[in-house]
């Protein structure tokens, strides 16, 4: 996903600038890849919700890397700010405290 963004944006593709960019966003991909997955594993063991919930948690973290990919590629908003956009997306809105 990450990498159409760039494609759309002009930028050079490549493996190695994504993998620069999810570091930029402070994400170590390996680690954070077990537990969204051992979670995701544990909650669809609750009966009928576990996988709606599985597939809310999968769709948070999608949409929270996508929308700081087009901010940063696209809008060209600096790499704190797209870690900002980030960390406030990745959260459950009953969650966040403060403003938006």
């Amino acid at each position: 996903m990450v990498t159409g963004v760039m494609h759309i944006s002009g930028r050079e593709l490549g493996l190695k600038a994504a993998a620069e960019f999810f570091g930029a966003l402070g994400l170590n991909i390996g680690v954070g890849m077990i537990f969204r997955e051992g979670a995701r594993a544990a909650v669809k063991m609750i009966p009928g919700w576990g996988n709606a919930i599985s597939g809310g948690v999968a769709a948070a973290g999608t949409y929270a890397v996508g929308r700081a990919a087009i901010a940063y590629f696209v809008e060209g908003v600096s790499i704190s700010e797209a870690r900002k956009l980030f960390n406030r997306r990745k959260l459950p809105k009953s969650s966040k405290s403060g403003t938006t």
